[in-house]
């Protein structure tokens, strides 16, 4: 008989979560992806321990807060939890997942609730990010690049135009090969005066909030997993039917479709889970996720 997986601890103090053991791995991984962001006085940006682990717990036993006139607390409400806990049998029986955490050392039950973090991201991040549009100071070395590309300085140049619009109506073009280049160098020397953090350098979110494919959505799961699965994972014959051990794409496959993110059954064939997987996101390597902020993790 498998041991029940445990319960994750009431703390009546929400920051205690950040030193819960059954949390450690959640810990781990959200100081690499979330880290929280602070500033010296001189204005430099170092990085503090991640908000993340705390956040989830807020989700996990989310508490609503009656107060009185004078914003004191009178009550406190337990609402329904936010965490999708409803595959957690399909996870404890798994002899597949089950042997192969054993051999990567991983306890199971600090790896229940990574699993449960890691699909609650994935999931905030396709149904309440934003869009991050370029900043200024992006634009601009864009504009840069291109006319690098184009108007190189070793006599070979492509046919490269910048228009000036005004209400649709093209009102100035430069099309002359020195004027852009001279153009393109004075912009980048420029851009070395803009200061992290300032304005420019800032970018923007677009109005409304943006879905993420369902191909994203595993391109995300995928990636936020490679950040604290090990770089020397088992190949070779430690992997395969006899050893009920899968290889590092099929676990990951194979995780996402117990949790409800796919449907597709070839996940959860240990000799064909993985080059699906890897054959689903091939084309998707150059994904825009990092240009969506988190509202929920971000924070």
């Amino acid at each position: 008989m498998m041991q029940e997986l445990p319960e994750l601890p009431k703390h009546d103090n929400y920051d205690e979560y950040l030193e819960e053991p059954l949390l450690e791995y959640i810990v781990e991984l959200c100081d690499k992806i979330c880290p929280n962001i602070d500033f010296d006085e001189d204005g430099e940006a170092y990085l503090l321990s991640s908000l993340a682990p705390r956040t989830f717990a807020l989700r996990y036993y989310p508490i609503k807060k009656e107060r009185n006139e004078n914003g004191e607390v009178i009550r406190e409400i337990e609402l329904e939890s936010k965490i999708d806990t409803s595959f957690k049998s399909k996870y404890e029986n798994d002899v597949w997942i089950k042997r192969t955490l054993e051999k990567l050392s991983y306890n199971k039950s600090k790896f229940w609730y990574l699993l449960l973090f890691i699909k609650d991201y994935v999931l905030t991040t396709k149904n309440n990010s934003y869009a991050i549009g370029l900043s200024e100071k992006e634009q601009l070395q864009i504009l840069v690049g291109l006319i690098a590309q184009n108007c190189g300085g070793n006599g070979s140049y492509n046919d490269m135009k910048v228009s000036i619009s005004i209400n649709n109506v093209t009102k100035f073009t430069i099309d002359n090969v020195n004027v852009l280049r001279y153009l393109g160098i004075s912009i980048a020397d420029k851009i070395k005066e803009i200061e992290y953090g300032s304005i420019m350098a800032n970018s923007p979110l677009t109005a409304g909030a943006t879905k993420l494919s369902n191909t994203a959505m595993l391109w995300l799961f995928k990636n936020t997993f490679d950040e604290l699965l090990p770089k020397n994972y088992p190949t070779g014959k430690a992997i395969g039917k006899e050893t009920f051990v899968l290889g590092k794409n099929s676990l990951i496959a194979r995780l996402f479709y117990i949790s409800g993110l796919s449907n597709n059954e070839s996940f959860m064939d240990w000799s064909k889970a993985g080059k699906v997987l890897a054959n689903t996101i091939s084309s998707y390597s150059e994904s825009d996720v990092d240009r969506h902020y988190n509202i929920i993790y971000s924070g």
